[in-house]
């Protein structure tokens, strides 16, 4: 395999078009010393540089075009040994695959670090919510870390919503750890400063949010619309004295403004619309 690379005319055509790139470069730097328009420090450092790019060319030939992200079918590959951010913008999702096969769903609003070495898998979920489908690896432990909570795999499937001061976990299928119990499918936790509440769940469908639904299980209205936000375009304003209304239900993650409306009626509320903001309010204010 290596002979075939060395000898490929792929190769000779690359190093020589480093080669002429390398002399171009460098000559246009002395050049412009000579006649008073450089520093030699400068034309210095033009030849070094294209000496650099030419054993990157060098390099990447070496390794071979099977290992390029881009020549992938999956545009979301993570390579392994590596460390990753990768976000969705508000009504965006996106699902990308590892290197070891694992799935990683990103909701909309949603920024993850991705951490790929041969001791270990992590993936720190900065914002918003995923879901997690993770290939079986005993040697690299796969752990997502989010605030103060670390939830282990132990080959499953998960999903875990970040919110203000909380994170919901939700396990599919196998076993995840929370560093105190062991969850399995079907059960779930919310864990927050104030501890933790531990919740079950018909695990059969997948998680809400990747069939456009939120499920809402006693949130505040301001975790609700915290939610809802990521897939509206509209700011969405909960005042104060209607932020810790409880909510509970199922709404349409696609339409924000109407299970806002569903929300107001529930509770009794006022829901004023500007060019493009959505107010929740109690009647005085």
């Amino acid at each position: 395999m290596a002979t075939d690379l060395l000898n490929a005319p792929e190769l000779d055509a690359a190093l020589r078009e480093a080669r002429e790139a390398v002399e171009a470069d460098a000559w246009a730097a002395l050049r412009g010393w000579i006649f008073g328009k450089g520093d030699p420090l400068s034309a210095a450092r033009v030849a070094v540089g294209g000496a650099l790019a030419a054993v990157v060319v060098i390099a990447v030939l070496w390794v071979g075009p099977g290992l390029s992200p881009q020549s992938r079918p999956n545009a979301g590959l993570v390579t392994a040994a590596s460390v990753l951010t990768e976000h969705t913008a508000r009504a965006q999702t996106r699902t990308l695959t590892l290197a070891d096969d694992s799935l990683v769903a990103l909701s909309a609003d949603t920024v993850v670090e991705i951490t790929m070495s041969d001791t270990a898998r992590t993936i720190r979920l900065v914002q918003g919510e995923a879901y997690f489908d993770v290939a079986s690896d005993l040697d690299r432990p796969f752990t997502v870390a989010t605030g103060d909570m670390m939830f282990t795999a132990l080959g499953t499937a998960f999903n875990v919503d970040r919110r203000h001061r909380s994170a919901e976990l939700s396990v599919f299928e196998g076993q995840v750890s929370d560093g105190v119990l062991i969850l399995e499918a079907g059960e779930g936790v919310l864990a927050g400063p104030d501890g933790s509440t531990a919740f079950r769940f018909d695990p059969s469908d997948g998680p809400d949010w990747r069939s456009g639904w939120m499920e809402a299980r006693a949130l505040t209205l301001a975790e609700a619309a915290a939610q809802l936000q990521r897939y509206s375009t509209d700011r969405l304003i909960i005042a104060p004295s209607a932020a810790d209304r409880r909510v509970t239900g199922r709404f349409r993650l696609d339409a924000p403004e109407t299970a806002l409306r569903r929300i107001a009626d529930v509770h009794g509320l006022v829901v004023e619309r500007s060019e493009s903001a959505i107010l929740v309010r109690t009647a005085d204010g």
